[in-house]
């Protein structure tokens, strides 16, 4: 991997951030054949990625879970995206195909610094972003480096752009 400084991370959420209304691919059409990725969403992390040089971590509740684990949804099933996501972002995409660790009965701002301390990385030499449509995790604790992502749209071109500002912008590094 590169020098921490260099050091570029997204964790990613996929429920209310990679699908959305507009397309019918959000668990809120209440059609478990629909949900699923959107492709505009996907474009426009996929702008970012190309913008910034940043490596996916998956942050996700779905990382927890086997491939093809359905999530119940006011009583409705609906096939976990995670597989189709992996595929369409390529592997490639993903630091070292690694997810925030799951520390059972913690917030996932937990399993988030979980992560900086498993791979040994300073979490205020890495530019970071945390996208996720929740507000009950705690991620408001990363102040700046946290997006909520409207959970009706996901990620949308106007946030995305955001985000790569955020990431390429020049950080003040400790020694």
């Amino acid at each position: 991997m590169s020098l921490e400084s260099d050091l570029k991370l997204i964790f990613i959420d996929i429920d209310g951030v990679m699908n959305n209304l507009n397309d019918n691919t959000s668990y809120f059409s209440y059609d478990p054949e629909k949900y699923g990725l959107s492709k505009m969403n996907i474009s426009a992390l996929k702008h970012i990625l190309k913008s910034t040089n940043a490596k996916l971590v998956l942050s996700t509740s779905w990382r927890n879970h086997a491939l093809d684990y359905y999530y119940p949804y006011h009583g409705l099933l609906f096939k976990s995206p995670l597989k189709q996501f992996i595929s369409v972002m390529g592997r490639k995409s993903f630091y070292d195909m690694s997810c925030s660790p799951h520390m059972k009965g913690f917030q996932k701002y937990y399993d988030i610094l979980g992560f900086f301390y498993k791979n040994d990385l300073n979490i205020n030499n890495v530019a970071y972003a945390v996208l996720d449509d929740q507000t009950n995790q705690l991620l408001e604790k990363f102040g700046e480096n946290f997006f909520l992502i409207d959970g009706q749209t996901g990620l949308t071109k106007t946030l995305a752009e955001s985000i790569i500002v955020h990431l390429n912008k020049e950080k003040k590094y400790d020694a």
